[in-house]
């Protein structure tokens, strides 16, 4: 049996050959130390560094920005110095460096799908890249107008309604119509209002992103 000290600390002392050192320190000089009846030896190396694994990267997309969020990987190397954040619309990959793990790319085209991986950087080097992830930056609606709130119509009358999605902006301006009351009034899809029997309908629009709505109430008149 022969005991073992690691940089003069005591290790082992009933080690059997082979022995193996466990738990050691990325890029560090250590000197063992090998005793054994009464005899004496010694070698000295030094570790290697290692890079990390690739990282996970989850992303939230916003107007003309994505906000992204970096989880480490394995890393049994030196302690992990920073990250690169790799991004493309698919024509033009550009790149965001940061030393936290969280983040924002900014200055994105609403509407454009754009793939995003991460790496991680120590003192050896950088890690692959992590799985892609896509988002598509969007600037959301924040309400619906009508150019109507009520109308008053004869039966077999007509009446277009003109929905406003503001901002002027946003991404998505896609509108759904309904009525309350179909066999009163009702509504195409593209907010043409038909009234069908005396009586009162609400028309109602809503977007497509957020389900904003507006109303109009059709007031139908009897016959004759």
């Amino acid at each position: 049996m022969a005991t073992i000290k690691n940089n003069g600390v005591v290790v082992s002392e009933d080690a059997t050959s082979p022995f193996s050192l466990q738990n050691l320190t990325p890029n560090t000089a250590y000197t063992v130390e090998v005793e054994e009846n009464g005899a004496t030896g010694s070698v000295q190396f030094t570790t290697t560094d290692i890079v990390p694994g690739a990282p996970t990267v989850t992303v939230t997309a916003k107007a003309g920005a994505i906000d992204f969020t970096i989880v480490d990987g394995t890393n049994d190397g030196t302690a992990i110095t920073g990250y690169t954040i790799y991004y493309t619309d698919g024509t033009t990959p550009k790149t965001q460096n940061t030393t936290t793990k969280t983040g924002t790319i900014t200055g994105l085209t609403d509407g454009k799908q754009y793939s995003i991986q991460a790496t991680a950087k120590n003192g050896k080097g950088e890690s692959s890249k992590s799985t892609a992830v896509n988002a598509t930056p969007k600037t959301a609606v924040t309400g619906v107008t009508l150019d109507a709130t009520t109308a008053t119509l004869d039966i077999a009358g007509t009446k277009q309604l003109t929905a406003t999605v503001a901002p002027t902006t946003a991404t998505n301006k896609a509108v759904t119509w309904s009525t309350s009351a179909a066999a009163i009034a009702t509504v195409s899809s593209t907010g043409l209002v038909t009234a069908v029997a005396e009586g009162e309908a609400t028309i109602t629009v809503k977007t497509t992103d957020g389900n904003k709505t507006a109303t109009c109430v059709v007031t139908v008149n009897p016959a004759g």
